[in-house]
Formats: structure tokens, C-alpha cells, sequence
């Protein structure tokens, strides 16, 4: 055997498959099966033991990654539905205030000067705002309102896998993980 086939044996001998990542769970399969290759596939049967617990030690740890994901994935899903409920609280108490202001104006106004009620005063504003009641056509009561322009993502995609040349864009192959 060589330097290199020593030092890689020395190695998957030494390497407790139980205490390591995902990623050095491949290298020491990895490892095995060259020293496999060179040996004309004849291994060890501690080497056998190695690769069975290197291949049994990655299938644990991707499993324990997906458990992971799956766990997150189901808090974010909780967060959403809080988040929702908590909106709708929020709108249904922006509703119960204006409710309560609308029937309380009329009364404010009736008398005519500030309210004092415990640690509260009681008070209304003079304001005026426009109603639009019907289409507004003439121009001098007209405005432009500058419209926003986007790049059309999906023309763009199609354009692109037609061939075509779109500047300042390009397709990108993207790997997303799915756990099912």
C-alpha cells in the first residue's frame, strides 16, 4: 500500500462515525470505497463496519435535518395563523373605536364646549373633506397619477427560454430542497 492508501486507512480506522456531520459521514464513505477501488473491492471488515455506519450515520443525521425543517416549517405555519388572528383583532378594535367615536360626536357637539369625564376631555375638531359622488370629468379637477412600472418577470422567463436576448436579465437554475 502507499503513503496516501495508509494515511486514508489510519484515518477511517481512527473516525467515530457517530460524532460526525453529514458532510464527514460522506468523506468517510467516500474514502472507503476509493480504498475499495484500489483493493479490487476487497475491504476489511472493519472497514465494512465504517462504511455501513457512515451510510447509517448520514441517513440518521438527513432525517434529523428533515424532522428539523418539517418542526420550523410548522412554526412559521402557527406564526401565520397568530399573525391573521392578530390582525383581525386590531381591525375588529379599529371598528369598535370608531363605532364608539361616531356615537359619541353627535353628543360632544350638542354641547358645545369640551367634556371633562374622570381623567378624560372630551373635544371635537372642525374639519372638511370631499365626497366624490359621481365621475368627476372635467379636467381641471383631474390629476395624474404616475403609474409604477415593473419588470414583467414572466414574459421576461419566457422570452429567455425562447432564446431571445433580454438585457439586464438571465435565466437562473435554482436547487430547492423538498421534503415530502
Amino acid at each position: 500500500m502507499s503513503n496516501w492508501q495508509d494515511q486514508m486507512e489510519k484515518q477511517v480506522k481512527q473516525a467515530d462515525v457517530t460524532a460526525l456531520s453529514l458532510y464527514d459521514c460522506a468523506e468517510v464513505v467516500n474514502d472507503i470505497e476509493k480504498i475499495a477501488e484500489e483493493n479490487d473491492g476487497e475491504l476489511s471488515e472493519h472497514q465494512l463496519q465504517k462504511l455501513v455506519e457512515a451510510q447509517t450515520q448520514s441517513i440518521v443525521k438527513l432525517e434529523k435535518l428533515c424532522g428539523a425543517i418539517a418542526h420550523y416549517e410548522q412554526g412559521i405555519d402557527f406564526c401565520k395563523k397568530q399573525e391573521a388572528r392578530i390582525k383581525e383583532a386590531r381591525q375588529r378594535a379599529e371598528k369598535r373605536i370608531e363605532s364608539v367615536k361616531k356615537y359619541l360626536s353627535p353628543f360632544v357637539v350638542s354641547k358645545g364646549k369640551p367634556i371633562q369625564a374622570g381623567t378624560f376631555m372630551l373635544s371635537t375638531r372642525r374639519s372638511t373633506s370631499t365626497v366624490i359622488t359621481g365621475t368627476i370629468t372635467d379636467p381641471e379637477y383631474l390629476r395624474v397619477v404616475p403609474a409604477t412600472t415593473e419588470p414583467d418577470k414572466e414574459k421576461i422567463k419566457e422570452a429567455l427560454k425562447a432564446g431571445k436576448e433580454v438585457r439586464n436579465a438571465e435565466l437562473q437554475t435554482n436547487f430547492n430542497i423538498q421534503i415530502k
